[in-house]
């Protein structure tokens, strides 16, 4: 497996565990659109009897660098 590979499968874990859903932020820049961010979101998690299991999360995230912001 190569370092992309892997890289991409552990995201794609980490998205999963925490039901998260990955989108691109955009906002119009004259006749364009420029590229602000990625969005992580998801909705709180309930278990079987409505009790709150884990907050909504809505992180977005610009340039980091190393896991630095």
């Amino acid at each position: 497996m190569t370092r992309q590979e892997e890289f991409k499968a552990e995201l794609f874990d980490l998205l999963r565990r925490y039901k998260v859903e990955m989108s691109v932020e955009e906002q119009p820049s004259g006749y364009a659109y420029v590229v602000t961010g990625i969005n992580f979101w998801s909705y709180t998690q309930h278990d079987g009897e409505g009790n709150e299991i884990g907050e909504m999360i809505n992180l977005t995230v610009g340039c980091w660098e190393n896991g630095k912001e």
